[in-house]
C-alpha cells in the first residue's frame, strides 16, 4: 500500500490536535484559528513553528483518486467487464427478475437505473462502495491505520475485490481514533468533483466521461457507529432504522443491549431525514440519548 501511495500526488490535510479543525492550505498558518483554543501546527515549540523543517502535529493524506480511477478503467479488459456486467443488469432489471445476484440488483441501484437518473443507459457512469476500519499497528501501542477504501461496483465480484483494483483514498494514523468528521467532510470534498465533473477516459481511441457516484458503505458495528457519530451497538438508541432505544437485560454476569420484539402499537418511530437533522441539531454527547449523537452533517 505504502510502496503505491510513493508513487502517486497525496495531499495532507493538517489538523488541531486540540479541537480537530482543519487547518487553512497556507502552511505558514501555525496557530488555530478556532476561538479559545491554542493548538498549534506543527510538532515544533511556538518559537519554532516558522522553520523550514516543520512536521505536523497530526494530518490526513488523502491520494490522487481521480489518477487512480483513470488508470483502472483504462486498463485492458475492465472497461468491458464493466460494460457486459452493466448490460446483464439492465436484461435482470427488464426481465422483471427479483433475484438478487449482486448489489447492482438491489432497489437502491435500480432506482439510479431509470430514465434520466444517474445510471441510465444513456451515461457511462459508475458507483462505488466504500469502506474504512481501524488497524492496530502495534501489540504495545494504540496506534491505530485507518485507510478508506473503494470499490467499483459495476465490475464483476473477482475484479471489483482484486487488490489491484481497490481504489485507496485516504489514510489516518495515530493513537486512538481519528476525528471522524473532520475526516469525511475532507473526503468529500476530495471525492465530490468525480461526482459532479466525472473524468475522460480514453477507450479504443474514443473519450468517455465518467462520473463516479459512492452508493453506500460496508462497515463492522464499531466502525459504522464512529462514522455515523451514532451510539454503539450496544447502547441506548443505536438502532440507525427506528427510535426504539433498546432496553438492558442481564446476560451471564453481565448485562447486554436487547431490543425486544414489539406489537404494532407499542412499535416506536421509523427516523426520517427530518428526526435525523433535529437529533443532529439538539445533539448533547453526555447525555446518552437518541439526541446525543446522531449522523454526521457531512451525510446529508
Amino acid at each position: 500500500m505504502m510502496s503505491y501511495i510513493d508513487k502517486t500526488t497525496v495531499k495532507e490535510v493538517h489538523y488541531c490536535t486540540l479541537c480537530k479543525e482543519v487547518f487553512p492550505d497556507d502552511d505558514n498558518i501555525f496557530r488555530c484559528e478556532t476561538k479559545n483554543c491554542d493548538g498549534l501546527r506543527y510538532k515544533d515549540p511556538l518559537t519554532s513553528q516558522q522553520s523550514n523543517a516543520q512536521q505536523p502535529k497530526q494530518c490526513f493524506v488523502f491520494a490522487d483518486v481521480k489518477k487512480q480511477l483513470v488508470d483502472l478503467l483504462q486498463t485492458p479488459g475492465n472497461w468491458e467487464n464493466i460494460q457486459n456486467c452493466k448490460e446483464k443488469a439492465f436484461q435482470r432489471l427488464e426481465a422483471g427478475s427479483d433475484n438478487i445476484t449482486d448489489i447492482t440488483d438491489g432497489a437502491g441501484y435500480r432506482k439510479m437505473m431509470t430514465e434520466g437518473c444517474f445510471l441510465a443507459k444513456n451515461t457511462h457512469n459508475i458507483t462505488a462502495i466504500f469502506n474504512t476500519d481501524g488497524v492496530n499497528l502495534y501489540s504495545s501501542l494504540k496506534v491505530e491505520l485507518w485507510p478508506i477504501f473503494l470499490a467499483v461496483n459495476e465490475l464483476s465480484p473477482s475484479k471489483r475485490f482484486a487488490w489491484e483494483n481497490i481504489l485507496l483514498v485516504g489514510i489516518w494514523q495515530g493513537k486512538g481514533k481519528p476525528p471522524f468528521k473532520a475526516l469525511f467532510k475532507n473526503c468529500c470534498a476530495e471525492m465530490n468533483p468525480l461526482y459532479e465533473d466525472g473524468i475522460n477516459i480514453n477507450i479504443a481511441g474514443e473519450l468517455l466521461n465518467v462520473k463516479l457516484a459512492v452508493e453506500c458503505g460496508i462497515f463492522d458495528l464499531p466502525a459504522k457507529a464512529e462514522v455515523l457519530n451514532m451510539s454503539y451497538f450496544n447502547g441506548a438508541y443505536s438502532c440507525v432504522k427506528c427510535e426504539d432505544p433498546g432496553m438492558t437485560v442481564k446476560q451471564g454476569k453481565g448485562t447486554a443491549r436487547s431490543f425486544p420484539c414489539r406489537l404494532q402499537g407499542d412499535r416506536y418511530p421509523y427516523c426520517s431525514y427530518e428526526t435525523v437533522l433535529n437529533n443532529m441539531e439538539t445533539g448533547n454527547e453526555k447525555t446518552g440519548e437518541r439526541d446525543s449523537k446522531e449522523c454526521q452533517d457531512w451525510w446529508i
